[in-house]
């Protein structure tokens, strides 16, 4: 007995030792498990992490690279234009000195000083190589008349043009002809101009700076008249002084409308100083640099970021080479101001991602331990919530399309009524339970039908909504419906919502306005035209012509409806002008054809008490302007003149000339077309083409052959 409760024993304990250790070992089966998923959490959050760093990293590169390319597309065009405006300037100044430097009395004097070596005693007294005393004497004659005409010539010029001073020097350097008041030339200014004796042709020294400012020189060689390309030396070499520093400060002026922050440099390349800076802004100044020649040896120099070319800042910067001239123009703006707005973006960017991942991990986290604790009894609880929010939000919805005013219905695929609401029902004078199952057309009708399923077809082939307003028959009535369908394409089931709202009311009163502003007009034409003999018929033709036009340009209806108003009424401000000059049988008088302009305000103050639901007013006031500043009442130009404007004045010129006047017979229409295609400057050619295919179709000569039925 006592041996076999040992054994119950024994057999208690190794149970028990069993249990314990299947207990343990589940315990680390889960602890191990444990482990994997805090491993996997902890990759998704690293990958995540490296994903959104990538993505912030690859974007601000990408904003980086448009940021610079924007700049060098900008920059580049602002100093090639200002490059180009420098060069133009220049060949300018140099052209001014035509009127000297090709007259054949400065070329043959400067030839034969050129033949004396520069000895001007030479060519002013007898020769002495004469073959008689009459020659000597008709030479000396001759060059000493003709020394005080070059002179003044010289000085007039300087007094006519941009010069400051005129010089003509010979081989060299000495000075034999010069405008009055002149400073003598300095060594420096010599000996630029004597190196065009070698290499005849027109160029610019280099500026620079004095008590009166900023100044340069331009050189412009004389050849003699035996000269051929074989090569030859010039004979002579104009020096003209300009002042430039004003001018420069001008051309050196950033363009607001760039948006560009930043500033013009202007250096030029010198052979005694290397290269020099040029400021005609801060101090009329010239200053060397220790810049190396070789930075301006390219005609461009590249769009790049670089230290500055005056500082130590960093800028990006690009320049460009002033044609035939040593001057070189260069755009600077400061790193830190161009990337302003960049760095404020990558810093959003930054804590944008950051704050991203932060709330990826709370999340994640707070996912984590709820779904290890509550996850059954949450989805429990957000499936109850959800059917319950379902049930809600259908009866919500069946409440509204019970009770709405639109008709609201539902077609499958082929074309079967699956849905109609109370007010679709009520329209058609059928029960709900009657359309259902049932195609539009033996609900609508056969028309109606075919026209709705064109609409099915476009909204499920584009796969987005189509609109429309049509005219159906409802119930015998004829009723004017706004209609939508709203494409619902799933993977199973293609389906069209149709919404319609019946607009019969709005219409008929849009119809019945129209109307009333129609009479409203005629009765004014009328009122103008019994006023006005010579406008019999006119605003009828210019109405025609300008709503043909208008409809060949644009495909607004809007347009046509308003050049047709416009055209009607613009001679309505002709009411308040003096019968006398409205009838005069001769051309008005400058006095009376600015009274008879008044008559554009006029019409304004009285269109104005009249509401369109289109600008007519604009286009009564645009009428009579023109592209080129010319016309009244405010003299605008271009684009500031409305569309309906120039056809207006482009049809109203073209009929008022094809009409005969009491003080002018009638010219052809293709003179009149003529004439408005050689003004461009004054009529929109867009127009003026339109205009003329208009007149020369069926419409256009059914139009113009009613002014010679009523001349008849």
């Amino acid at each position: 007995m006592a041996e076999q409760k040992n054994q119950d024993k024994e057999l208690d304990q190794a149970m028990n030792k069993m249990i314990n250790k299947g207990a343990r070992s589940k315990k680390k089966d889960k602890e191990k498990s444990s482990w994997k998923l805090r491993l996997f959490a902890i990759a998704v959050v690293i990958l995540v992490t490296f994903v959104t760093i990538t993505a912030s990293s690859y974007l601000v590169q990408d904003e980086e690279k448009k940021l610079e390319t924007q700049l060098k597309q900008r920059m580049e065009i602002l100093v090639l234009e200002r490059g180009e405006i420098l060069s133009t300037w220049l060949a300018g100044l140099a052209n001014q000195s035509r009127p000297i430097t090709q007259n054949d009395i400065f070329r043959l004097f400067a030839s034969e000083v050129d033949s004396a070596d520069g000895d001007l005693s030479a060519v002013l007294n007898p020769a002495q190589d004469a073959t008689s005393e009459e020659e000597a004497i008709t030479q000396t004659l001759t060059y000493k008349d003709q020394l005080p005409f070059m002179v003044n010539a010289l000085t007039d010029l300087v007094q006519d043009t941009d010069y400051s001073a005129a010089y003509l020097i010979d081989k060299n350097g000495n000075t034999f002809l010069a405008s009055i008041d002149a400073p003598p030339l300095m060594r420096t200014q010599k000996i630029e101009a004597m190196r065009l004796f070698d290499t005849p042709q027109t160029s610019f020294s280099t500026i620079r700076s004095s008590d009166e400012g900023l100044a340069f020189d331009v050189h412009i060689p004389i050849m003699p008249n035996n000269f051929t390309d074989a090569g030859n030396r010039a004979s002579g070499v104009f020096v003209f002084t300009v002042k430039v520093a004003d001018k420069l400060k001008v051309l050196m002026q950033p363009n607001p409308i760039s948006g560009l922050q930043g500033k013009y440099l202007l250096f030029q390349k010198t052979p005694e100083n290397g290269v020099e800076e040029v400021r005609p802004i801060n101090g009329d100044a010239v200053f060397k640099t220790d810049l190396p020649t070789s930075i301006f040896n390219d005609t461009l120099l590249p769009f790049a970021e670089r230290q500055s070319l005056d500082s130590m800042a960093t800028v990006y910067s690009f320049g460009v080479e002033v044609k035939r001239s040593p001057f070189y123009l260069v755009w600077q703006s400061p790193v830190s101001m161009a990337r302003g707005q960049l760095d404020k973006l990558i810093v959003n960017i930054y804590l944008i991602a950051l704050f991203f991942i932060l709330s990826f991990i709370m999340a994640f986290g707070a996912f984590w331990w709820r779904s290890n604790s509550e996850h059954n009894r949450s989805m429990a609880d957000q499936y109850a919530n959800f059917a319950s929010r379902i049930h809600r939000q259908k009866i919500l919805l069946d409440t509204i399309n019970n009770t709405i005013k639109e008709m609201i219905t539902l077609k499958d695929r082929n074309g079967k009524f699956n849905y109609a609401n109370p007010s679709f029902a009520e329209a058609v004078g059928q029960s709900i339970e009657d359309i259902i199952g049932r195609d539009a057309a033996s609900v609508l009708g056969h028309g109606t039908a075919e026209r709705m399923e064109k609409l099915d077809d476009m909204a499920l082939n584009s796969g987005e909504s189509v609109s429309t307003i049509d005219e159906v028959y409802l119930r015998g009535d004829r009723r004017h419906l706004q209609i939508s369908k709203v494409p619902v394409i799933t993977d199973d089931e293609r389906s069209i919502v149709t919404v319609a709202r019946d607009i019969t009311d709005f219409v008929e009163e849009q119809n019945r306005r129209e109307r009333s502003i129609k009479q409203t007009v005629m009765a004014l034409v009328r009122a103008v035209e019994l006023r006005d003999p010579h406008l019999a018929g006119h605003s009828k033709r210019l109405s025609e012509f300008s709503a043909a036009v208008a409809h060949d340009l644009s495909t607004d209806p809007k347009l046509k409806r308003t050049v047709e108003i416009a055209a009607s009424l613009c001679q309505i401000g002709k009411l308040d002008i003096d019968i006398d000059i409205l009838t005069a049988d001769r051309r008005l008088s400058e006095e009376e054809i600015e009274i008879m302009k008044g008559h554009v305000r006029n019409a304004e103050r009285i269109i104005s008490e009249i509401e369109f639901d289109v600008p007519v007013l604009k286009a009564v006031s645009h009428m009579y302007e023109r592209l080129d500043g010319s016309g009244y009442p405010r003299g605008l130009k271009d684009e500031d003149i409305s569309l309906e404007g120039r056809i207006l004045g482009v049809c109203d010129y073209f009929c008022a000339r094809i009409e005969p006047r009491s003080y002018r017979q009638a010219i052809l229409p293709k003179e009149a077309i003529h004439f408005l295609e050689q003004n461009p400057d004054k009529y929109d050619a867009n127009v003026v083409a339109v205009l003329k295919s208009v007149v020369h179709s069926a419409v256009g000569e059914k139009i113009i052959a009613s002014i010679q039925t009523g001349s008849e």
